[in-house]
């Protein structure tokens, strides 16, 4: 396909943000690999000029050909967006004395880059990947003459090794590049499909990359904090190494770690202080549903934690978008108010006294029919209630602040409108599947605050230990499921023999989320998907997973009407 056509088939954005590129290469046959879009999803100038000018500097074939290379390397997205980091640096200093604008242009994009005045895209949050954010940041604040705001060492000499020298090839950068990796994250960059060599969850291509980058569970934020997590992933990424010269030599048996249950348990307590159900209960649910592709994993049931970091941030950022939020409520309320008219209308017979219905009024007057009033049927209506469950892994963690709100939002407005509703969130750590009542029945809504993103999401044993708990209240429940339809875990699933060869990602752990799904309805629960997801949406395997009973979620806006859809569907169905 000619640079043309293919420009003129993405559409007029793409086309946009192709022309800087071409301009800036001074090549119209170029088809580049990667292009730049700012928060709001418009094309970004200032860094396609640059690519533009990377491109026409080092060679469009070479330049594509090392990065397609990181991108299928463990932790492709986040080496990918360093190595474009560097490049910025480099490209700007041989190119601003040919484009007067361009220092303007770079200024404007440090300053598009820092604004948090507005709110961002789903999809951006979705995208951003918070070490590649740290870095960016970083960038941009020097760029604004400001302290780069870096803390520790770790973190300091990978930023100062992103400074790529003008006066250097492609191939020194390629070098030079692979021993800043080495030194920081412990690893060579390779090939994940190569044989012999160790990959983790990531055969996917980009769209997978995106969504696994380190640290696995969010620390804290304060300097102190901040400074101990980044120590952490260091860490980590060394444990990672030995795993992987472990797996090289099938000493790997599944289900089986360096850690005992007994620790790991121990560990996720001290993360998940309140528990849910008492330990007996808890090992009852858990030899019912550990079983089959879950057989070498473990549950637990958390509880509402104390007011914690995670709280406070979700809470004030509802506290900051308040007015954007409270409209939603007011709208949602309202939106699911008459519904529930409606359906309390439909169980209603004529009779001679109650409530006047305007369309048999005709009737008294012509017919002489004193059955001109409703009475309801009470003993018809069926009362429901409503369970939100929400991925809580730590690829939602750039959205942590966001989720909580909305999930607030659904839960306020049904809170207000009568309707019972139950929060609950999970996440997967080690061996053990967490799920984390953030609101009971019988709570109030503040618990929402709580939700915190961390670990993996290993979604058909969540949605079993789901189906446990909510034991008879399942038939009457709608469950709304928050996802992104990219279920995936570290550790496998078991197969025969004593190795865990199949990956717990893409099909094998859809098809499993599919059954899981399809035993909760055989027991009679109605299931909702409320998808949002980053990658391209694919209304087929959201019918696979939800029939036709799922929204797609791109905006905020979107959210009062999804809601309302669905239950009104429920409703129909009921009636």
């Amino acid at each position: 396909m000619s640079a043309e056509n293919m420009g003129t088939a993405r559409g007029s954005v793409e086309r946009r943000a192709l022309n800087m590129i071409w301009t800036a290469a001074g090549d119209y046959t170029l088809v580049p690999g990667f292009v730049a879009y700012l928060k709001d999803g418009s094309p970004d100038l200032y860094f396609n000029t640059i690519m533009g000018f990377a491109y026409g500097h080092y060679g469009a074939q070479e330049l594509d050909g090392y990065l397609m290379y990181l991108g299928h390397c463990w932790l492709g997205a986040v080496l990918v967006d360093m190595f474009w980091l560097g490049l910025e640096h480099a490209t700007y200093q041989r190119s601003y004395g040919n484009m007067l604008t361009l220092e303007n242009l770079r200024q404007e994009w440090a300053a598009d880059y820092l604004d948090d005045s507005h709110e961002d895209s789903m999809q951006y949050l979705m995208m951003r990947q918070e070490l590649s954010h740290s870095l960016k940041k970083a960038r941009c604040l020097e760029i604004q003459g400001k302290n780069n705001g870096l803390l520790n060492p770790w973190e300091k000499g990978l930023y100062k090794g992103l400074y790529f020298q003008q006066e250097q090839n492609l191939p020194e950068l390629k070098e030079n590049f692979q021993q800043l990796i080495k030194k920081y994250f412990l690893l060579k960059p390779q090939l994940l499909w190569q044989p012999g060599h160790w990959h983790l969850m990531l055969g996917a291509g980009l769209s997978q990359l995106l969504r696994r980058i380190m640290p696995m569970e969010h620390q804290g934020k304060g300097a102190s904090q901040t400074q101990a997590g980044r120590l952490r992933e260091k860490s980590a990424l060394m444990s990672q190494e030995e795993a992987r010269r472990k797996q090289e030599k099938n000493w790997y048996l599944p289900g089986i770690g360096s850690k005992s249950a007994a620790k790991e348990l121990a560990e996720i307590k001290a993360i998940y202080p309140v528990g849910a159900l008492g330990e007996s209960k808890r090992l009852e649910i858990e030899q019912q549903v550990c079983v089959g592709n879950h057989r070498y994993s473990h549950i637990y049931l958390a509880g509402t934690a104390t007011k914690g970091e995670a709280y406070r941030d979700n809470h004030g950022h509802f506290l900051q978008q308040g007015r954007k939020y409270r409209r939603i409520i007011e709208d949602l309320s309202h939106g699911l108010q008459n519904s529930l008219q409606l359906a309390k209308g439909s169980y209603s017979a004529r009779a001679g006294q109650g409530k006047l219905a305007a369309d048999l009024a005709w009737q008294g007057i012509i017919n002489g029919d004193e059955r001109i009033f409703r009475r309801p049927l009470p003993e018809q209506y069926q009362e429901f209630s409503v369970v939100l469950l929400l991925d809580g892994s730590y690829s939602r963690h750039s959205q942590q602040k966001q989720l909580s709100a909305q999930s607030y939002v659904i839960a306020e407005s049904m809170r207000r409108c009568g309707i019972p509703i139950t929060v609950l969130s999970y996440s997967t750590i080690g061996s053990y599947t967490v799920l984390q009542v953030l609101k009971a029945k019988e709570q109030d809504v503040s618990g929402i605050w709580n939700y915190e993103a961390r670990g993996w999401n290993r979604d058909g044993l969540a949605l079993n230990i789901l189906g446990q708990y909510l034991g008879n209240d399942l038939s009457n429940s709608l469950i709304f499921m928050l996802t992104d339809m990219m279920p995936s875990d570290e550790k496998g699933l078991p197969m025969a023999g004593l190795k865990s060869l199949k990956q717990y990602t893409e099909e094998a752990a859809i098809a499993d989320t599919e059954t899981s799904l399809q035993g909760l309805r055989k027991e009679g629960a109605r299931l909702a998907g409320i998808i949002q997801t980053v990658v391209p949406f694919q209304p087929a395997l959201a019918r696979r997973l939800f029939g036709h009973n799922y929204v797609h979620i791109q905006s905020l806006n979107q959210l009062s009407r999804a809601i309302v859809s669905l239950v009104d569907g429920y409703i129909q169905q009921q009636i």
